[in-house]
């Protein structure tokens, strides 16, 4: 639920969202709206190094910049926190 309500506070915020999702959800029949509402498409079975790129361009943009950062997370029970945050 993080996606909607972050969403839904940026626009009422009248802020421009853009976001990282696993490109998965950018296939058919979504992928236009999530593209529409800011989304950017991120294949994670590739390494591409996406924190440097992600550092570069906020550096080079011009003006404000909110930063959100969602929690990683899994849809079942588990015994360790997942770490992709870290590496």
């Amino acid at each position: 639920w993080d996606l909607p309500y972050t969403l839904f506070a940026a626009f009422a915020l009248r802020l421009t969202p853009y976001w990282m999702g696993k490109a998965s959800i950018f296939k058919f029949p979504f992928g236009g709206l999530m593209r529409y509402l800011g989304g950017i498409p991120v294949d994670r079975s590739k390494s591409n190094n996406l924190v440097a790129a992600s550092a570069e361009a906020l550096l080079a943009a011009d003006g404000p910049v909110q930063l959100i950062v969602p929690p990683e997370g899994t849809r079942s029970k588990t015994v360790y926190w997942k770490t992709g945050f870290y590496w």
